[in-house]
């Protein structure tokens, strides 16, 4: 299951991109369960090349092409499944989704600076980003819909299980070194030469006022600070890990570093970033540690690492259910499903066709 979800993700976030490249090009197959949607030749190789891509780097075996094109017709399928009963993903759950991905760094970025490292991982526009992120969420609502008694029946893992799973675990709960701070921050980009200036002189400015005592770090925060996020809470942005390198590519290496080298309540001067000019005071900092069961998983979060180990075994044994769902929903839509595969157009081994044999024309 953990393969079909792998290819599933990279299929939604890589598609549509594939598209762009159909010139003159022919049909591998055709999905019709409320529309007609073609899978294009090239389209299908396209995916072969960035699955091959995206598996290797995560260290995951390759799925060969018949397996590939079986998971295109069934993400269509279940797309036109899913609008066909009439689901949908709201934008704070793509949101949530996106961010729950990113990790650590989600906390410590407003939405602009999101999207820009969403556009650094992945090299795709947030628009598309966003919509292919949606599709993935609505193939597995829908699955979870018309599934929803198999899931319900899938139960917690025992104490015995859990005490288990953590002594055997136990050096991998660790909290890194991690430091939590506040910010002053003007954002250049976009800005002229002139206006990114008068944007690093204010900022030394406001260095001064407060090396001064003349003004007080909250009250510039509130005063001058661009990210919307932490200028009602004083600047803060929360934590920043040692070993977060989505958030060391965000902000460069001169606030990254600047961040764990000052002391406790230290103010910084001004600092250059990736997107900015900023000024940091840190407001905590916290050692490596070794986490017990009822630690939280980090400071920011009330879920434990029991919490954690519990959802891991439930994820598990959802990926089990989710395997059997997924072919049983296959059976069940092909009954009404009008599907065909040219072979002709497509170098494949029909014996390999797991779900689809019955569809080559």
């Amino acid at each position: 299951m953990r393969k079909f979800v792998l290819i599933i993700i990279c299929l939604l976030l890589y598609g549509h991109a594939a598209f762009s490249q159909i010139v003159m090009d022919k049909p591998a197959a055709t999905v019709n369960l409320v529309k007609p949607e073609i899978i294009m030749q090239k389209q299908l190789d396209a995916n072969i090349q960035l699955l091959k891509q995206q598996l290797t780097a995560l260290r995951q075996p390759v799925p060969g092409k018949e397996e590939i094109l079986e998971e295109m017709i069934i993400s269509k399928l279940f797309l036109q499944a899913a609008k066909k009963e009439k689901l949908n993903v709201t934008d704070s759950e793509v949101i949530a989704a996106v961010k729950s991905q990113i990790g650590a760094a989600a906390g410590t970025i407003s939405d602009e600076q999101l999207k820009t490292l969403v556009f650094q991982q992945t090299g795709m526009p947030w628009e598309q980003y966003i919509q292919q992120g949606r599709d993935q969420l609505l193939t597995q609502k829908y699955i979870e819909f018309k599934k929803s008694d198999v899931f319900k029946n899938i139960k917690q893992p025992t104490e015995a299980e859990i005490q288990e799973i953590f002594k055997a675990n136990s050096h991998l709960f660790m909290n890194p070194e991690m430091v939590r701070f506040s910010q002053i921050y003007r954002d250049t980009r976009n800005l002229s030469p002139d206006d990114e200036k008068k944007a690093r002189d204010l900022m030394y400015e406001i260095t001064r006022d407060l090396k001064n005592g003349v003004s007080k770090f909250e009250d510039m925060v509130m005063k001058y600070s661009d990210d919307i996020q932490s200028r009602y809470k004083g600047g803060d942005v929360g934590y920043l890990t040692i070993n977060d390198t989505a958030s060391r590519q965000m902000l460069g290496d001169a606030l990254f570093n600047a961040a764990f080298s000052l002391g406790l309540y230290g103010v910084s001067d001004v600092i250059k970033s990736n997107v900015g000019y900023h000024i940091i005071k840190i407001t905590e900092k916290r050692p490596r540690k070794f986490l017990e069961l009822t630690d939280p998983v980090t400071p920011a979060t009330k879920e434990t690492v029991r919490d954690r180990i519990v959802s891991l075994k439930m994820l598990e044994a959802q990926q089990v259910v989710m395997q059997t769902a997924v072919e049983d929903l296959v059976k069940e839509l092909k009954r009404t499903a009008e599907i065909k595969i040219f072979k002709d157009n497509i170098d494949i081994n029909v014996g390999n066709l797991k779900y689809f044999k019955d569809c080559v024309n």
